[in-house]
């Protein structure tokens, strides 16, 4: 993961990841033609988040640099579970850009 600050204040805003590892099923859970009823039963509609996962992590979490991340720059589409408020925001992109070293 890496921990971005949106508003220049010098505070992690989110964390966004970044692979090869991805954790929770937030992009499959935003996609409005993907439903539960869809799916024979819970383990293939786990699959199919976990495949979700892997395929963005296939076409876009692995072209992403991971060292000297540090004021750089991020462009991020993507989706999170809203929490409790107490931890920032685990966003797992669907299009991701890592800015030039500064």
């Amino acid at each position: 993961t890496v921990d971005v600050d949106v508003d220049g204040d010098g505070k992690a805003d989110a964390r966004v990841q970044i692979g090869p590892a991805v954790r929770g099923t937030a992009l499959r859970d935003s996609l409005d033609f993907i439903q539960f009823n869809d799916f024979t039963n819970q383990i293939d509609f786990a699959q199919f988040g976990k495949a979700f996962n892997s395929y963005a992590d296939k076409t876009v979490l692995s072209k992403l640099p991971r060292e000297a991340l540090e004021g750089r720059s991020a462009k991020v589409l993507g989706a999170y579970t809203l929490g409790s408020g107490q931890d920032l925001p685990l966003v797992t992109p669907a299009e991701a850009e890592i800015g030039p070293k500064p």
